[in-house]
């Protein structure tokens, strides 16, 4: 309970970065990079709630890209349940993602199984969920779903 204040404390009071510098993730510090998801959403320009749209969209085509290159076998990957959706950050600032979910094959040869995932349109940032793991960026992938996805947090 503490950890998922401590979160939203360090989302909410971090020194954003300047939403032209470049990709969150490689920014290594994680309370920067947590601070510059939010600082990007100020320029997102606000679009419909939530719109499923059909796999031709270049939208969706980016966030399958930007998954498939976080997975062992990217030849792998299926995906379902893709959606275009508009969600407040921590600061109630519309941000667009890609929300959805993702099966493919890990380094046994064996499908894990379909993970939720999310791709944050402005930094091109993907957070898959993995339940399984217990690290800070577990964490962080699982706490982001649950906002932008699920409503939730």
């Amino acid at each position: 309970m503490v950890r998922i204040f401590t979160f939203i404390f360090l989302v909410v009071t971090a020194t954003p970065l300047s939403a032209q510098t470049s990709n969150c993730s490689a920014i290594p510090d994680r309370d920067q990079r947590l601070a510059c998801f939010d600082s990007v959403a100020k320029t997102a320009k606000p679009a419909l709630k939530q719109t499923a749209t059909g796999k031709s969209d270049p939208t969706l085509a980016a966030a399958r890209a930007a998954v498939a290159r976080k997975l062992k076998d990217p030849g792998s990957a299926t995906f379902d349940q893709l959606v275009l959706k508009t969600a407040p950050n921590t600061r109630g600032e519309p941000m667009e993602v890609v929300c959805g979910t993702v099966n493919a094959k890990n380094s046994y040869g064996g499908f894990t199984g379909a993970k939720p995932f999310v791709y944050i349109l402005k930094v091109g940032e993907v957070q898959i969920v993995d339940n399984n793991a217990s690290d800070g960026d577990a964490f962080i992938a699982t706490a982001i779903y649950k906002r932008f996805c699920l409503g939730k947090g």
